[in-house]
């Protein structure tokens, strides 16, 4: 996993890497509402995730303490960039509330 540091104009420093679901991910998360348990084949309880079709191929996770962002699609060459670049992809993150963390 790729995984950046960068600090933001008022001095937060902020872990930046890609996120992509796998089939486990998309299971376990518990960051998207589950299939309801009536649709699990019999015998199995299973957690199924529904991942947004927006997140399926990925999306940039920004966090500082437990401020929590995200970005998708993933940037092309996102690693390259500068650290205003980044920056200015934090700017148009989504921010994650608590709900969106259950």
């Amino acid at each position: 996993m790729t995984h950046r540091k960068i600090k933001d104009g008022a001095g937060r420093a902020w872990d930046v890497w890609e996120v992509y679901p796998s089939a486990v991910e998309q299971r376990m998360s518990g960051e998207h509402p589950s299939v309801p348990p009536g649709d699990a084949p019999r015998g199995r309880r299973e957690v199924r995730i529904l991942v947004p079709t927006a997140l399926q191929q990925g999306w940039l996770a920004f966090q500082s303490g437990v401020d929590r962002r995200r970005l998708a699609p993933i940037p092309v060459n996102w690693i390259d960039l500068g650290e205003e670049e980044l920056i200015n992809l934090l700017g148009r993150a989504d921010r994650l509330t608590e709900t969106d963390a259950k």
